[in-house]
């Protein structure tokens, strides 16, 4: 038997993740709170989860345009689109790469599937 949570306590702990709807661009980490190397590029996008578990972005998040020259390399998740409370952060922004230089002018793209969420759940 594979260790994990019950796929109840996995819905619950994943629906509490659904709340932080709002996308934060980082340039590294954004420490506990989230509110650290924020990209220059300060707009928080909002995002759509679909599936159950693992549960992904519905619909690609565009940023456009990109306003300085940097790297993105972590995101954010937010319970509005200003201020509001951080409720997670990720490293990893798709199945590709994880760090994305862009220009300024540049559109920044996180595509549909790229965000997800993952609870173990013992089998």
């Amino acid at each position: 038997m594979a260790a994990g949570l019950t796929s109840t306590r996995a819905a619950v702990a994943i629906d509490a993740i659904d709340a932080d709807t709002w996308v934060q661009l980082h340039t590294g980490s954004p420490g506990a709170a989230g509110n650290a190397n924020i990209s220059a590029t300060t707009t928080r996008k909002q995002l759509t989860w679909s599936g159950d578990n693992p549960r992904s972005n519905a619909g690609s998040l565009v940023w456009d345009p990109m306003t300085a020259d940097e790297v993105i390399s972590f995101v954010s998740g937010w319970s509005a689109e200003s201020g509001g409370t951080c409720g997670w952060t990720s490293d990893e922004l798709s199945s590709d790469a994880e760090d994305r230089t862009v220009a300024a002018g540049d559109r920044f793209t996180i595509a549909t599937g790229d965000l997800q969420v993952t609870m173990p759940v013992a089998s």
